[in-house]
């Protein structure tokens, strides 16, 4: 049976060995975009294992066409986010100074003195301006050639496929492409509503594209390619995490099994291929230590992984400010504690301080939940000044209380980094307090929820 339908059956161990050693492997643009959303030791490393297989490495033109056209916006991006990280730090300040300002200590207290620590955080933030000047400084125009850029060029090659012979060549795949996305045959019918816009087409070369065949052109170019002589396997390595792309179920939550059983089947069929098998960025790594035994660090995977999670809601249609609004925020939190801690019997919002009351049967104390939407981690020190006084004051009301510090990450803050922060606002937080990192994410049914990464400590909030 399993030779009747092999698309089904996951490669065996002793095929995932003959894979490694000798499979071609194939980049998809977005693996290269990627590389410039990496941090530096992420992408480095990421670099390095291409390198070991540099000899059986190829990209479709299809994938290198959109990897050039689409790089200056994603230049543009990296660019733009200097300026958001100059105001989450002047607007942190800011609330500092004014909050402090507001109690008039120098006036109504004959002990406390807040300004050395301001001097402090004040010089803190202008030594990190200085720094993030600099940085920028060195960060590329759209309009520029990139040390990345001549990285890729040098690691790539001539290993890049050759232009469509002529116009016939995609107008064919496009007729096929309305059949096959009319019957939901993979890959790119997820992308049939594309095309509504001024990027309905693009041309290079002398060839006119319709953007929303893009997939199956590049995945008609891949066929092709694994026809040639002494292609015996072949793995794709593409950040679409799109289901035309991979087997998906439903079980507790979205399983991502493989690659589609159909692609398997007719890549095989048409190619005579023994293997044939896909990964993302992230599996690609994390096995690539396996079997090409590789140094890759832990935190890289990781970063590769937030890089992706980011990306994916673009490409839900989601942005970034929908998804970490106040209210949409607010809404998720509210859902999380209703399902997350036992007995609740009343969650009401606050029109001051914390942003959330919360009522357990079970425990005779109330339960405080202060929400922090976080854009940039290096806001948090800061952030967390503004904070302690307040929570600790919370604390010390007449009924018996606890706090939960709620920290939404957004889609450009590393959860890495937050790990470290996490310890370091362990040492100001009063005791009954406890923090929880996360993120809202969308689901395949279009709602918005709270995935939690990480608390500390581990406290009976939670039983």
């Amino acid at each position: 049976m399993r030779d009747k339908f092999s698309g089904f059956y996951r490669p065996t161990q002793q095929e995932f060995d003959e894979l490694w050693s000798e499979a071609l492997f194939v980049l998809d643009a977005n693996v290269l975009l990627n590389l410039y959303r990496y941090p530096r030791r992420a992408r480095d490393e990421l670099v390095e294992v291409l390198k070991q297989i540099s000899d059986r490495l190829w990209v479709p033109h299809q994938a290198a066409l959109e990897f050039q056209r689409n790089r200056p916006s994603v230049l543009a991006d990296q660019k733009g986010r200097f300026g958001e990280v100059r105001k989450a730090i002047d607007d942190a300040l800011s609330t500092l100074e004014n909050n402090l300002g507001k109690l008039q200590l120098g006036k109504r207290h004959a002990v406390i003195d807040t300004d050395p620590m301001v001097q402090q955080v004040r010089s803190c933030v202008e030594g990190f301006r200085s720094e993030l000047d600099e940085l920028e400084a060195q960060q590329n125009e759209a309009h520029e050639d990139d040390a990345l850029r001549t990285q890729i060029d040098g690691l790539l090659g001539q290993c890049v496929g050759d232009p469509p012979a002529n116009q016939d060549v995609i107008d064919v795949i496009s007729r096929e492409g309305k059949g096959r996305y009319d019957r939901m045959i993979p890959p790119g019918y997820m992308d049939g509503q594309k095309g509504d816009g001024s990027e309905d087409f693009y041309s290079y070369g002398g060839i006119v594209y319709p953007a929303q065949y893009g997939d199956l052109i590049l995945w008609k170019e891949l066929l092709v390619k694994a026809k040639e002589r002494g292609i015996g396997s072949v793995v794709f390595v593409t950040d679409d995490e799109k289901e035309d792309w991979w087997w998906i179920i439903k079980s507790q939550g979205k399983k991502k099994l493989g690659p589609r059983p159909e692609l398997v089947d007719e890549i095989r069929r048409v190619a005579d291929l023994k293997y044939f098998y896909m990964y993302n960025s992230e599996q690609f790594l994390k096995y690539s230590k396996d079997y090409l035994k590789s140094a890759v660090s832990e935190e890289s995977i990781v970063q590769v992984r937030e890089v992706a999670k980011a990306s994916s809601l673009g490409k839900k249609g989601v942005t970034e400010s929908q998804l970490l609004n106040e209210k949409n925020v607010l809404g998720v939190i509210t859902r999380w504690i209703s399902s997350t801690f036992p007995n609740v019997t009343m969650i009401q919002q606050t029109r001051g301080y914390p942003d959330l009351i919360v009522e357990r049967s079970s425990v005779p104390t109330i339960l405080g939940v202060e929400i922090k939407v976080v854009r940039d981690h290096r806001s948090i020190k800061i952030m967390i000044y503004n904070e302690v006084d307040r929570i600790a004051q919370f604390l010390e009301g007449p009924t018996p209380r606890d706090f939960l510090w709620v920290f939404v990450l957004g889609p450009d803050v590393p959860f890495t980094r937050m790990s470290e922060l996490i310890v370091y606002a362990g040492n100001f937080l009063p005791e009954r307090a406890t923090i929880v990192v996360g993120r809202i994410v969308r689901t395949d049914e279009g709602d918005n929820e709270f995935v939690e990464y990480r608390r500390a400590p581990d406290t009976r909030l939670y039983q």
